[in-house]
């Protein structure tokens, strides 16, 4: 949780961007502040802010007054003086059109979560945070900062294959008749598939990354990394026997949920960047296959049949 100063400065920065005190208090409610504890400082600061207003009101209108005394021909603009375009009336007409068409002024995709969501998400532990990714995957990316480096999602995504390892070693010791070499294997493991999978989901999220950007999507390299890392929370779970399948499904789940989001284009175009590697690598299989096919079939023809060696042998008595 923040602290009150940091909550008050979030609301007076919303209120200002055009949102009203009651969906400020929802948004509140949202991220799990109670109603005693948000309600009446968002009414204060709104009181607050409305005062305000009114006094700059007054002093524009006591400006105003005063300079059209001093200088009469600004009653009339650009009529006093034609030759002078009044460009500021061009610029508001501008802004007004930019407000009508986003009245909050904010990105309409792939916006960034607000100071209280980004704190919120900041103080969950790892548990949380897996718990949030099983139960609600679209609340944890709605909330996850698309920024921040690459530590916490390594972090996160190391002590996912830790946990996966050791328990795929333990059973795997179960089966074994060398306690010492399933020893060995639950101490190493660990270190080798760390090896491993950090560096191979880096690729990963490359290759997607750029797939994603050729199908439409506007998000980031270290975004897609992030929703790769995250969305492995199935392997938890994974080594568990015909378990691993369904978790598996509901893990693409996850990972179509995140690059929606985080990339701002829909699941189906998403399925299709996922799929598109799936689909090469099953082309290459079918070439290789038909290539040691082919060859064999060259080796095996080219053989001749051994029926006239055993003839012969046989006739000769030996």
């Amino acid at each position: 949780m923040t602290d009150n100063a940091e909550i008050e400065k979030w609301i007076r920065d919303e209120l200002n961007r055009g949102y009203d005190s009651e969906t400020v208090k929802l948004q509140l409610k949202q991220n799990g502040y109670k109603p005693s504890q948000i309600d009446g400082l968002v009414d204060l600061v709104a009181k607050e802010k409305d005062a305000n207003n009114q006094a700059e009101s007054q002093d524009t209108t006591h400006n105003l007054i005063d300079n059209t005394y001093v200088n009469p021909q600004m009653q009339y603009g650009s009529q006093n003086n034609p030759e002078t375009p009044n460009r500021n009336s061009a610029q508001t007409n501008q802004n007004e059109n930019s407000y009508a068409q986003n009245p909050t002024n904010t990105p309409r995709s792939n916006s960034s979560p607000n100071p209280t969501q980004t704190a919120k998400f900041q103080n969950m532990g790892f548990i949380e945070k897996a718990k949030m990714i099983f139960l609600n995957p679209k609340g944890f990316f709605d909330i996850m900062p698309q920024t921040g480096g690459y530590k916490d999602p390594i972090i996160f995504l190391s002590i996912i294959y830790v946990i996966f390892s050791i328990f795929t070693s333990l059973i795997a010791m179960v089966g074994s008749d060398s306690l010492l070499s399933g020893v060995i294997g639950l101490v190493i493991s660990p270190v080798i598939v760390l090896i491993i999978v950090i560096p191979l989901m880096f690729l990963m999220a490359l290759i997607y990354h750029i797939l994603l950007k050729i199908v439409g999507g506007n998000g980031t390299y270290e975004s897609t990394f992030k929703v790769i890392a995250y969305s492995s929370v199935p392997a938890l779970l994974s080594w568990i026997p015909y378990v691993g399948w369904v978790l598996g499904f509901y893990q693409l789940y996850i990972v179509l949920t995140g690059y929606s989001k985080v990339h701002n284009i829909s699941a189906l175009r998403v399925l299709m960047v996922l799929l598109i590697p799936v689909i090469i690598l099953i082309i290459i299989f079918i070439i290789l296959l038909v290539i040691v096919g082919a060859s064999l079939f060259s080796v095996f023809s080219n053989m001749e049949p051994p029926t006239g060696a055993i003839i012969s042998y046989l006739s000769s008595g030996n």
